[in-house]
C-alpha cells in the first residue's frame, strides 16, 4: 500500500541511526543502485557487537549473491537495507510461517541489478529473551531449513556458478536445524520426529564437509554429528556463544 519509491524495514524492537535512511538513499542515487546495504549493531543482554560492516562496495546481483551465501557483509534479513520499491513487485513475505525474510529476500536479489554497500552500522538489531531464533526448538523453527533449501534451489537454477556458495549456507542452516532437533527432542525422538531432515544431512554430508566455504569448526561440528556424538556439539556450540 505503500505510495513511495523506497522500501525500508524495521523490526519493533528495533532502532536506527538517525541518518539512517538518508544515507542509503543518497548511495542508490549515486551509484544508481537497486538496493542499499549497511552495516549493523546487535544487542544482546550480554553482549554487543558490529556485523556487516568490512567495506564500502559496489556489485551486481550475481556478485551480491556471493556475499548473501557466505553471510559476509550481506546477510539474509530483510533490516538493514533499502530497497526500490518495484523490486517486490510478485514477491510477498509467506503468511504464517516464520523466518519470512529466508523465504523472501533472496527473490529481491535476483531482481536487483546494482546493490551498493556501505560499512558504517546504521542500524541496531536488538536480541530480546524469549525471541524466535533464540527460543527452545519446537516445530515451527523448522520453517528456517525448509526455505533455506527452496532458495538454495532457486539461487543454483539461476546461477550454477554459485552452487558451492549455496552448498556453505544450506549446510551451516541443516547443521545447525540437526543440532537443535537432537538438543532439544534426543536421539530417538528426533530420528523419528524429523528423519527426513536427518536423511538430508546424512545424504548431503559428504558435499559439506568437502565444501571450502564452511568454516572449519562446523565442520568439526559436522563430524560430530555424523558419529551422534551430540552432547559434544553442543560444549562447542555454546564456548562459540560465548567468544
Amino acid at each position: 500500500n505503500s505510495t513511495g519509491k523506497y522500501i525500508c524495514f524495521v523490526d519493533s524492537d528495533d532502532y536506527i541511526e538517525k541518518d539512517y535512511v538518508k544515507t542509503m538513499y543518497q548511495q542508490i542515487k549515486k551509484n544508481k543502485a537497486d538496493i542499499c546495504c549497511c552495516g549493523k549493531i546487535i544487542e544482546s543482554p550480554k553482549k554487543r557487537y558490529c556485523v556487516n560492516s568490512g567495506s564500502d562496495f559496489v556489485v551486481n546481483s550475481k556478485e551480491a549473491l556471493k556475499f548473501y551465501l557466505l553471510k559476509n557483509e550481506i546477510d539474509n534479513s530483510a533490516v538493514d537495507k533499502l530497497y526500490r520499491k518495484e523490486l517486490f513487485e510478485g514477491i510477498e513475505f509467506p503468511v504464517g510461517r516464520y523466518y519470512e525474510d529466508i523465504g523472501t529476500i533472496y527473490k529481491v536479489f535476483l531482481k536487483a541489478d546494482r546493490i551498493v554497500h556501505v560499512k558504517d552500522p546504521l542500524y541496531h538489531y536488538v536480541m530480546r529473551e524469549g525471541s524466535i531464533s533464540h527460543e527452545e526448538y519446537s516445530d515451527k523453527q523448522i520453517d528456517s531449513f525448509y526455505m533455506t533449501k527452496e532458495a538454495v534451489i532457486c539461487i543454483e537454477n539461476t546461477y550454477p556458478e554459485l552452487k558451492e556458495y549455496a552448498d556453505a549456507y544450506y549446510a551451516l542452516e541443516i547443521v545447525s536445524t540437526v543440532r537443535r532437533i537432537y538438543h532439544q527432542c534426543g536421539t530417538k525422538v528426533a530420528n523419528i520426529k524429523y528423519g527426513n531432515i536427518i536423511d538430508e544431512y546424512q545424504k548431503n554430508y559428504e558435499i559439506f564437509i568437502r565444501n571450502q566455504y564452511v568454516p572449519f569448526i562446523k565442520k568439526i561440528m559436522m563430524w560430530l554429528i555424523k558419529h551422534r556424538l551430540y552432547q559434544i556439539v553442543d560444549v562447542v556450540f555454546i564456548l562459540l556463544n560465548k567468544m
